[in-house]
């Protein structure tokens, strides 16, 4: 009878095993994910960082493209400025010599007669 019973517990023994058996398959497979995924999670960490620098430089030329259009405002203010000082100058300059042409062309005149 105890060879019988240790036949039984040498077969439960072997059930066991063989369900360790898959239970340890299970638990690869389950590693195997595991890693497949933290290399996942690690290329995405790695996009994520090359984002964050894309991001960093789009955030730098905003900030130089801001300052450029400062400085080409500002410049277009002071041209501005020079266009309407000559502009002033010139419709003096052109007063003048309506001025003169028309005292000139009274001279004509006054000789002619």
């Amino acid at each position: 009878m105890s060879a019988q019973i240790l036949e039984l517990i040498l077969s439960e023994l072997k059930t066991i095993n063989v369900r360790l058996g898959h239970v340890d398959d299970r638990i690869g497979t389950i590693e195997n994910r595991i890693g497949s995924l933290e290399d996942r999670f690690d290329k995405l960490e790695i996009r994520f960082d090359s984002l964050e620098d894309r991001f960093d430089k789009l955030e730098e030329n905003q900030l130089f493209m801001k300052q450029a259009i400062i400085d080409l405002s500002e410049t277009v203010n002071r041209l501005e400025e020079k266009v309407d000082r000559h502009y002033a100058e010139l419709s003096a300059d052109n007063r003048f010599l309506n001025r003169r042409i028309a005292d000139v062309e009274l001279e004509i005149e006054h000789l002619k007669q």
